[in-house]
């Protein structure tokens, strides 16, 4: 099913663009972060992936708890003990946004998409925040609210 929501703003209203709702402040892994000490920071922080990033702040990948769950449930069952990275087990090739994306894609994006995070990057592929289905879901609410 391909669904296209009408989310058109109020004409005296611009549409709300991927700044105006990201995450800025979202926690982030270093590809040589043991896979441990990543499952231990999603536990801790309550978040269900983060993006992985070089030292310049780059978007290489994202680690989630799927990943995690994969790994450690083979760890478990075939009493298998790797030592993994970050690097090792997150997605590459992610789909991501810019600052200046509408509302209306974001949400195309994540209907037409298993995704449940997207990564807002810059010109330079540097990380700027991120926008999860929730915050579409925040900012949808309030736009119903004011009309």
């Amino acid at each position: 099913m391909n669904y296209t929501a009408d989310l058109a703003a109020p004409a005296a209203s611009p549409a709300a663009l991927a700044r105006d709702f990201m995450v800025v402040k979202h926690p982030t892994l270093k590809p040589d972060m043991p896979i441990l000490k990543a499952v231990d920071l999603f536990l801790k922080t309550g978040v269900t992936g983060a993006p992985v990033v070089d030292q310049y702040d780059r978007l290489l990948g994202i680690l989630t708890e799927k990943d995690c769950i994969k790994l450690l449930a083979k760890r478990s069952y075939y009493h298998e003990e790797p030592e993994r990275t970050v690097a090792d087990d997150m997605a590459t090739g992610i789909k991501t946004v810019d600052a200046q994306t509408d509302l209306q894609k974001i949400v195309d994006i994540f209907l037409g998409s298993p995704f449940r995070q997207l990564p807002v990057v810059d010109a330079d592929n540097r990380l700027v925040g991120m926008i999860s289905r929730r915050d579409v879901v925040q900012v949808i609410q309030k736009m119903n609210k004011r009309r």
